[in-house]
């Protein structure tokens, strides 16, 4: 089942005739990668927030693998389903309000970096923008919360620009959008929303670094959620656990995401002696060279990749699996950490940006610097010939996470801030 086009209006019996309403905005919803939204979206609907979900861009096959995810797909609106829509849209906005149909044009190319392809893609933007606020208008919403720094982002800012009695409000998530601050128009999008939400210590620390001092008090710090009660822990075998280390990562297969080195690890760890088994689950740009590097390494027999998997079918990888890795380079607090801690599976990940936020050093967890193949290998061998070590890491692992990382306290804090920030619509 795929996403509706026309934008259909959809309110569900818990959420209509509540005074708290608002939009979400992303550049595609829903995501394989960005679960954590949906449940967030899902938990504010619990709390009678009446959310109405909008996206740029249409999803993927891939991204609509679990029930869940095919439902918000019927459920939200999306800018771009057909070009008869968008430019609809244009022909009403400029005929209702001509100046502010301008306005937003030389808004966004007062925004754009300099060049040809910048200017058009600003361009387009204000189209978007102008969809989003007339649909906004038509729907009686007043507020739009955006996911991730994107373009998404730059829609929900120049909706604000088109129809000034619109406000919006802002995720950020880093590390990537810390990568091109200047290109992403970062410190722009930060003091123009009500507020921002920022999902770590870290990333508002980062945030802090390249905006004006007069907008920090409007940064709140709300870690990403888990449902944690979908997440029961797995069976813990009585005895010691026999047979080969079995390792899982789950993620795009993405160079961010450091599994050339976690390969390379592996095969360092099966010289000095350990037996282990490495199941690489997701899609992604990498996937050829990560199957040439495995045969290069002589790992055939012992890695698997079985492609991208729903939320309907992950929790099956966690439960066959000894421990989960983590071997990016940069992250912002990888919800996949979360699910395996959830299930009471230890975990190994690099040290990086949020991280060390869920995973505490030999407690719940074990960390090791990013892009070291010497470490990554030899925390690999310790969990693989300490078996006691290893199971003492998976009860405080789901602890961490039920008391800190469930959706339930996440859109309650949520919920929060927009009552804080957001004018109740009736």
């Amino acid at each position: 089942p795929g996403p509706r086009n026309g934008c259909v209006m959809i309110q569900s019996e818990t959420t209509k005739s509540k005074s708290l309403r608002l939009a979400y905005l992303t550049s595609r919803y829903p995501a394989i990668s960005h679960t954590f939204i949906e449940r967030e979206v899902r938990g504010l609907r619990r709390l009678g927030i009446d959310v109405q979900t909008f996206s740029v861009r249409l999803p993927e096959p891939q991204d609509v693998l679990s029930e869940h995810h095919q439902e918000a797909a019927r459920q939200t609106c999306y800018l771009l389903d057909s070009r008869a829509g968008l430019l609809k849209a244009q022909w009403g906005g400029f005929l209702r309000h001509p100046l502010r149909y301008l306005r937003v044009l030389w808004e966004a190319q007062k925004l754009s970096l300099p060049g040809l392809k910048w200017r058009g893609l600003y361009t387009a933007y204000a189209l978007e923008a102008v969809r989003l606020a007339r649909e906004l208008r038509r729907r009686g919403l007043r507020h739009v919360h955006v996911h991730l720094a994107n373009n998404g982002a730059m829609v929900g800012l120049l909706a604000c620009v088109y129809d000034p009695s619109l406000s919006y409000s802002l995720t950020v998530h880093g590390p990537a959008d810390f990568f091109a601050v200047e290109q992403w128009r970062l410190p722009q999008k930060a003091r123009r929303a009500a507020f921002v939400r920022c999902i770590s210590e870290f990333t508002r620390s980062q945030l802090m670094y390249w905006t004006d001092p007069s907008t920090w008090g409007r940064y709140h710090v709300v870690h990403c959620g888990l449902d944690v009660e979908s997440y029961q822990p797995r069976r813990d075998p009585e005895g010691e656990p026999r047979g080969p280390l079995r390792l899982v990562a789950v993620g795009r297969l993405d160079p961010v995401k450091g599994h050339l080195v976690l390969l390379e690890a592996l095969k360092r760890a099966t010289q000095d002696g350990v037996d282990c088994q490495l199941t690489l689950v997701g899609e992604g740009p990498m996937k050829q060279q990560l199957m040439a590097k495995v045969a290069e390494l002589g790992l055939n027999g012992r890695v698997t990749m079985p492609g991208a998997v729903g939320q309907d079918h992950i929790q099956s990888y966690y439960e066959a699996a000894d421990v989960m890795v983590v071997s990016s380079f940069a992250e912002g607090l990888p919800v996949v950490l979360m699910e395996a801690m959830a299930k009471g599976l230890p975990v190994i990940s690099t040290a990086v940006a949020g991280v060390p936020e869920l995973v505490e050093h030999g407690v719940n967890g074990w960390l090791v610097p990013a892009g070291s193949v010497e470490a990554l290998a030899k925390a690999l061998k310790r969990l693989a010939t300490d078996r006691p070590l290893l199971r003492s890491l998976g009860a405080p692992a789901r602890r961490k996470v039920v008391e800190e990382f469930s959706i339930a306290a996440v859109a309650s804090q949520m919920a929060e801030l927009f009552r804080r920030y957001v004018t109740p619509t009736g």
